[in-house]
């Protein structure tokens, strides 16, 4: 198994009081993952995460920059 560093991808966005975060990568077996997460700025470590296992990197990649779209539409920030 070999990583794909230069594919990894990460994005946040914000909004008035709110977070969001998404992350394309690897996990531990290799397989690529879309990791989600969102909450409150003032409240540290609290939030919701969530993760979707896709069948390759291509599936990522779509769901990846369909969340950013989602983002955008909704009125939120890019903060990096």
């Amino acid at each position: 198994m070999q990583y794909q560093l230069e594919y990894w991808q990460s994005s946040s966005w914000v909004k008035n009081t709110r977070f969001y975060s998404i992350r394309l990568c690897q996990n531990l077996f290799g397989h690529w993952i879309v990791q989600r997460t969102w909450g409150r700025n003032q409240t540290k470590g609290a939030g919701q995460s969530l993760t979707t296992d896709c069948k390759d990197y291509q599936q990522g990649l779509v769901l990846f920059q369909e969340q950013q779209a989602r983002r955008l539409k909704r009125g939120y920030v890019r903060s990096r």
